[in-house]
């Protein structure tokens, strides 16, 4: 009998020393909820990665030592407890929609034109910066040590070329044909340059009609003077800073005017410029 106690005390004492291995780090799958089909669906929006184990007993335990007396009473252990911490790092995002990418202007005798051309709309949960033209200006780069601090270190970004670039609109061939369907007029009268000017303001709400401007958009407008010059603009950024109301979807709006300067001296034909628009958080 003493055999059996001293038999069952040992695996109890090698029980209790063990603990499993749990760990299985790694990724776990995440399902996004459509609302619409009122469903669980894969996404590729969010993702959730896992590392490290703990394991943990309760028991109650003594001091007895073997061949010594008088009993005592058995105590137990302090509860199970496990600390997990718990991170989640929300992303910028950006949502980003313009109204034209492609603007024709038809123009029949020299003079002084300006129409709103295009809305860029925003929602985000960041501060966004609207960066126009070329130049170069820092955006945010990688996550740098993700699973302890979380942040984001910055990188320098460059946009350059002419098909980037705020610019007068250049003249680049005659639309008169001869019989043969050749350019009648490919030279002009250099240098057969368009001088053309930008401005903009921002509205919060709903998106103003894009075709027609009201009487109340066109006392937002800076005089003919304050008009920003086409070739200035580059490298020039508009913030928007981080806000309830730019969270809303549709709710902020910028609102941008171009005017085009035609004057007598400038030969027919087909003038064209090209620019980009570039939209990141704002570091």
């Amino acid at each position: 009998m003493r055999k059996l106690m001293v038999v069952l005390t040992m695996v109890a004492f090698l029980i209790g020393l063990t603990v499993p291995v749990l760990a299985d780090k790694g990724y776990h799958q995440v399902k996004e909820y459509d609302w619409q089909a009122g469903e669980w669906i894969k996404t590729d929006k969010a993702s959730l990665y896992s590392q490290g184990s703990d394991s943990g007993q309760y028991r109650f335990e003594n001091e007895a030592t073997a061949c010594d007396g008088p009993y005592i009473e058995p105590y137990p252990q302090p509860p199970v407890q496990f600390d997990i911490k718990n991170d989640l790092h929300l992303f910028p995002w950006i949502e980003a929609d313009i109204t034209e990418i492609h603007l024709t202007w038809d123009i029949f005798k020299p003079g002084d034109y300006m129409a709103k051309v295009f809305i860029v709309q925003l929602q985000a949960n960041c501060p966004v910066q609207v960066h126009l033209g070329t130049g170069k200006w820092l955006i945010p780069g990688e996550l740098v040590d993700g699973k302890k601090n979380g942040h984001i270190d910055l990188v320098e970004f460059t946009k350059e070329g002419n098909d980037n670039e705020f610019q007068d609109k250049l003249r680049y061939m005659g639309l008169l044909r001869d019989t043969e369907g050749l350019d009648k007029n490919p030279k002009g009268t250099p240098p057969d340059e368009i001088e053309v000017r930008w401005t903009w303001y921002e509205v919060w709400g709903d998106k103003p009609d894009l075709h027609l401007i009201s009487d109340e958009e066109l006392a937002k407008l800076p005089p003919k003077d304050e008009w920003e010059r086409a070739p200035k603009l580059n490298c020039r950024s508009i913030i928007v800073d981080d806000s309830d109301e730019l969270h809303k979807p549709e709710n902020y709006h910028l609102v941008f005017y171009e005017d085009v300067e035609i004057e007598p001296c400038d030969s027919e034909g087909k003038y064209q410029d090209l620019f980009a628009i570039t939209i990141t958080p704002d570091p």
